[in-house]
């Protein structure tokens, strides 16, 4: 980080080899690119009830209790208002509840906002809390739980959403006007949806999300009716299948589509051997092969709502390869 900053702030005098004449290279860091784990160690956010890297201290959270899960709700407040999703006849497939935040986040940027909150925190104590040792001659003797029981104070959600503050704060004085400093891994991501959205398609048992914790949850919640479990009378559960499932003739088609792209040399591996038309399944992709398929395609699924979301979905992911920074470091000349 002390290199880092001697070349923001002085410079490291370099030889240009075109022009036989010297200058000063000065170089900045604009974004670190992570997975999950990484960035919460990079930035010093907390995990859990506002863990999401957008909202931060403003995350809408619920706990799934069948899953055993964390997630982030309210993300309809994230379209435009004439969104046809923001509208009330849309809430049945929103836990029949209203958006409580009719506006999304405001686009502050990132840097300003944390170090607001993370500037006075510059003693930490990190690791576990070591246990203060007893003194010789004592004996541990057992007590009933009723004895010892003391009150339990409930969870206290944190003031500051951050147990540290990053370190680039300390050493790069621009980190603070970038908006977007801590990014995650694209083609990692994109990776992951596509797992998931194929082993839901394709209904992959060790790649599905729909099974039978997320079934719970449903029921829990209240909502999608039609898709709550069915005890039968041997008191086991019955899944039932989704719209969202392909049948046994769509999975077939679609197979037999991606067997038959043709990709120039050196494109992306070969479609046709990652398909798999005795289980029908699609297995052995990388994050390459991801980024190939993950295009609007005029696949023919069932019912027609699959096909949209698929549709209107997978362009998204060109969004953040096409993004340009704009910087405003005052700070850098031309030397």
């Amino acid at each position: 980080m002390e290199e880092m900053q001697e070349l923001f702030d002085v410079g490291v005098e370099m030889i240009d080899a075109s022009l036989k004449e010297k200058f000063t290279l000065k170089a900045i860091i604009i974004v670190t690119i992570t997975d999950y784990p990484g960035l919460f160690s990079l930035s010093g956010q907390i995990k859990g009830k506002t863990g999401y890297v957008v909202c931060i201290n403003g995350t809408c959270y619920t706990y799934l209790q069948g899953s055993h899960k964390m997630v982030y709700i309210r993300h309809r407040r994230f379209l435009i208002k004439k969104h046809r999703y923001r509208r009330s006849v849309m809430n049945q497939f929103f836990a029949d509840q209203e958006e409580p935040q009719g506006e999304a986040p405001a686009q502050t940027s990132w840097g300003a906002k944390v170090y607001e909150m993370v500037k006075d925190m510059d003693h930490i104590e990190f690791g576990k809390k070591m246990k203060v040792p007893k003194e010789e001659g004592t004996k541990q003797t057992r007590k009933r739980k009723q004895d010892t029981k003391e009150d339990a104070a409930p969870p206290v959600v944190p003031v500051i959403p951050f147990k540290k503050k990053s370190i680039f704060f300390k050493y790069l004085s621009y980190w603070k006007t970038l908006k977007t400093p801590h990014a995650i891994d694209y083609m990692h991501l994109k990776k992951n949806v596509f797992d998931s959205t194929i082993g839901v398609l394709f209904d992959t048992k060790s790649k599905t999300k729909d099974g039978l914790k997320s079934r719970l949850d449903l029921v829990n919640q209240g909502i999608r009716k039609d898709l709550h479990l069915s005890p039968t009378h041997n008191r086991k559960v019955d899944l039932s299948g989704a719209s969202y499932n392909l049948r046994h003739d769509k999975k077939i088609a679609m197979l037999k589509l991606l067997r038959g792209i043709k990709v120039p040399t050196g494109f992306s591996s070969n479609i046709k051997n990652l398909v798999s038309m005795k289980d029908l399944t699609l297995a052995g992709y990388n994050s390459h092969n991801c980024h190939i398929v993950l295009h609007p395609k005029s696949i023919d699924f069932s019912p027609e709502e699959i096909q949209e979301g698929y549709v209107v979905v997978t362009p998204l992911w060109n969004a953040p390869e096409q993004e340009e920074y704009e910087l405003d470091l005052p700070n850098i000349q031309h030397v």
